[in-house]
């Protein structure tokens, strides 16, 4: 089974956690599941709902594996050359949860961040906000399974004030 790579910022240390995607993250209404959905394009098979050259909507049928969602939409807005995700609905088990992301920023040019980001479900919601995105290059040697299973984790970091 999957596993999870956790890091501890105050401890400066990487803890490996069972990855469980249906379980809350610490206690909000965001599932594990939640922080890689759109990185896992290969989760799903995907079709148009709405075919609009501005704001398309996309189906996303979850296929076998560890997806914790039955059926996935996803709203999308033009920006420039590329498209952004303002909006994904979930279901799982006769639930929906709305993720909602706001207040884009380009980070670098083609590359967009939203600086808000809000699920809800029918018991509330989870309000995440992002004062400053900053790109620093980590090399690969960073991110082997030995050097975060054994060793500190030193990543550039760089703080900004709004």
């Amino acid at each position: 089974p999957p596993t999870q790579w956790l890091y501890l910022p105050a401890l400066r240390r990487v803890r490996i956690a069972p990855y469980r995607p249906e379980e809350p993250l610490l206690q909000s209404h965001y599932l594990f599941y939640d922080l890689t959905t759109i990185l896992n394009f290969g989760d799903y098979e995907y079709r148009f709902h709405t075919a609009s050259e501005s704001a398309p909507v996309i189906d996303g049928t979850p296929r076998p594996g560890f997806v914790p969602y039955d059926a996935t939409t996803f709203a999308l807005e033009r920006r420039g050359t590329t498209y952004v995700v303002t909006k994904i609905t979930y279901q799982a088990k006769g639930q929906r949860r709305e993720a909602e992301f706001r207040d884009y920023h380009e980070i670098a040019p083609g590359w967009f961040r939203p600086g808000q980001i809000v699920v809800r479900d029918a018991s509330g919601h989870t309000e995440l906000t992002f004062r400053s995105w900053v790109l620093n290059s980590a090399g690969p040697e960073l991110f082997t399974g030995t050097a975060l299973e054994t060793r500190n984790l030193t990543v550039p970091v760089k703080e900004t004030s709004p």
